[in-house]
């Protein structure tokens, strides 16, 4: 049996069936892991991000207030056990802050945006 595996392994290989050549050993070849990105040159240097407070209108304006103001009241109130109207006036402060902040919300879509369109 061992004389046959012997003469088994000194005979050539016989060709593939599909006439490619064999495959390469582990890690012999180039695969994903094997990818080096270029360097960046750093040309690029992205803007800093500003906002315009201007850019908002009063209506929005007064709304993030009314919101703001509402949520800080109504817990410091509940942390201090003010009296209970406090309460009551800072939830409508609240309330009314999101009322205003969903009434200025667009009432049309504008199609002319950079967005997809479905």
């Amino acid at each position: 049996l061992t004389q046959q595996l012997r003469e088994l392994d000194s005979e050539d290989s016989p060709p593939s069936p599909t006439g490619l050549p064999p495959a390469a050993p582990l890690g012999g070849g180039t695969g994903p892991r094997d990818y080096e990105p270029e360097e960046d040159d750093g040309a690029f240097v992205p803007p800093d991000p500003t906002i315009d407070m201007t850019a908002f209108s009063a209506q929005v304006r007064l709304g993030w207030f009314l919101l703001t103001a509402g949520l800080v009241g109504a817990v410091i109130t509940y942390l201090t056990r003010g009296p209970s109207w406090v309460g009551i006036v800072c939830a409508l402060m609240t309330a009314g802050g999101v009322i205003s902040l969903v009434l200025s919300l667009p009432k049309n879509r504008d199609d002319d945006g950079p967005g997809a369109v479905v």
